[in-house]
């Protein structure tokens, strides 16, 4: 009997799994204490790569090319995300290191480039010029071991987080047209290069190097711009040209059909052109038409070796630039604004024939009338300009004579050719600048360092800079020249716009 209870003990399962649950407890315990500190120390993780993103976006904002790109690149991380003090600093909350919740140790290395496709980095960036790309590392912070077996005896050990970010671009609302600043002239144009002119001429030959004075064409390509078009950018109405591209190249090759558009906003039609003033403005000339370039008109059976007066309204005009006429009284200050008196390089020096051209157009009158709108103590040729358009009817008038050639003959009468001035639109209706559309005689043109730029290559786009055109381009020549006038980095039309992200669309990117 005794041997039954015993048997029957022996084969009773009841409440048997007890003890295993008591001896695999602590096997649990551990895993679930690792388990916990793991996922800790993956969150610890995802909170320092939140802040390194973060901060190279911040830092990436500022890599413009300017001056102290790479010191102001720091600056916005630290200033604004890695300072304990800052409502916009990141936190770790599972870092139990002793050095706070706040992220604010951060180390920066500039670059000029990246390859994403490869995961390599180009030249360190040695000048604020070449920083193209920043990669921002969160110094290592730690979180020691909590429910582990182990407690805090071992730790994550240091974690750190890196993220690389550049800045994406596009050029928006601007002809395809660059020029080259001075030699090591990074910050052109300053305060004093205002009211200069620039003789801008295009590399007669490809091989040609790149110079200042050069200018040439960048290869944008709008999408939403007529394909027939696509030749005659210069001559559109560049404020409602869109956004294209985030690398801009130089464009190569001769461009006589873009000069003859540019021209189009002096009211010069030429042989060729193939393009008509339109609606939206593009194609069409300013109201100011102001120039150096005269309608040559025949006469014969004159009286007088002068001739007849000049046709206010002539059909069909040839335009021709007046110092190539030998009959015209004084081409540089009569026709129309004359250049600097000194250039070096395609740069003048600011100082032109100013109150020769009022004396010669305007009796009476002076350049203490014109306001001194920039403030700088000098009167510029826009701001002539800007004085004509003040009382178009008294101080734009047209068909005046500026010169003649005649010979006598055999009647005893002269015949021969008037060149005659038309600084109001003869061809086409002017357009009126607007909030929403500059004057026409204003071109936003790409400042360039050219320096080691050659051919058809990626340019740096320093700034945008507004231009004043004062004399119409040479389109059958083989440098294509034409003359213009530095306003100062570009603005956009009208008072109601602000010019941040108007002639780019700069935005920063992760690249890592």
């Amino acid at each position: 009997m005794r041997w039954r209870y015993v048997s029957e003990f022996w084969r009773d399962q009841g409440a048997a799994i007890a003890p295993l649950y008591a001896l695999a407890l602590p096997g649990l315990i551990v895993s679930a204490g690792v388990g916990w500190d793991y996922s800790r120390m993956m969150a610890m993780d995802s909170e320092l790569q939140n802040a390194a993103d973060q901060a190279a976006l911040a830092a990436a904002t500022q890599l413009d090319g300017g001056v102290d790109a790479m010191t102001r690149a720091e600056a916005a991380a630290r200033d604004y995300l890695a300072t304990a003090d800052s409502d916009w600093v990141n936190v770790t909350v599972m870092s139990n290191d002793g050095d706070g919740r706040e992220i604010t140790d951060l180390s920066f290395e500039f670059y000029e480039s990246y390859d994403s496709a490869t995961d390599t980095f180009g030249d360190v960036a040695e000048s604020d010029e070449d920083a193209e790309v920043v990669m921002v590392t969160v110094n290592g912070r730690e979180a020691f071991f909590a429910l582990t077996a182990v407690v805090d005896a071992f730790s994550s050990g240091e974690i750190e987080a890196t993220a690389v970010a550049g800045v994406e671009t596009a050029t928006c609302n601007v002809p395809p047209l660059m020029f080259c600043i001075p030699t090591g002239d990074a910050a052109f144009p300053g305060t004093d290069d205002i009211g200069k002119g620039i003789s801008m001429h295009m590399r007669a030959n490809q091989s040609d190097a790149w110079a200042p004075g050069n200018f040439g064409f960048l290869d944008i390509e709008y999408t939403n711009i007529d394909p027939n078009n696509q030749n005659h950018q210069t001559g559109l109405n560049s404020d409602f040209l869109g956004c294209a591209g985030d690398v801009i190249e130089s464009r190569t090759g001769s461009r006589t059909p873009e000069m003859r558009a540019l021209n189009t906003r002096f009211d010069i039609y030429e042989n060729g052109g193939q393009v008509d003033c339109e609606g939206d403005g593009d194609f069409c000339p300013s109201q100011n038409t102001t120039k150096n370039w005269v309608v040559e008109q025949s006469f014969n059976n004159s009286t007088t070796p002068a001739g007849p007066s000049c046709s206010t309204s002539p059909n069909n005009p040839t335009w021709i630039d007046a110092a190539s006429t030998s009959g015209a009284t004084d081409p540089a200050t009569e026709a129309g604004f004359p250049q600097d008196t000194f250039t070096v390089n395609g740069y003048g020096n600011g100082t032109w024939l100013g109150s020769d051209f009022m004396t010669a157009n305007y009796p009476g009158s002076s350049l203490s009338d014109v306001a001194d709108s920039n403030g700088n103590g000098t009167i510029s040729r826009y701001e002539v300009y800007q004085w004509q358009l003040e009382n178009m009817s008294a101080r734009l008038a047209q068909g005046t004579k500026v010169g003649y050639s005649s010979a006598l003959g055999q009647n005893g009468k002269y015949s021969g050719s008037l060149y005659c001035a038309y600084p109001q639109s003869i061809s086409e209706t002017p357009v009126v600048p607007s909030t929403t559309q500059k004057d026409r005689r204003i071109v936003t043109v790409a400042a360039v360092d050219c320096s080691g730029l050659n051919g058809h290559a990626p340019v740096s786009i320093l700034r945008w800079v507004d231009l004043f055109l004062v004399q119409p381009a040479s389109s059958t020549s083989a440098d294509k020249s034409f003359y213009a006038e530095v306003l100062g980095e570009a603005e956009p039309p009208g008072a109601d716009q602000a010019s941040f992200q108007y002639f780019g669309k700069n935005k920063p990117v992760l690249l890592r």
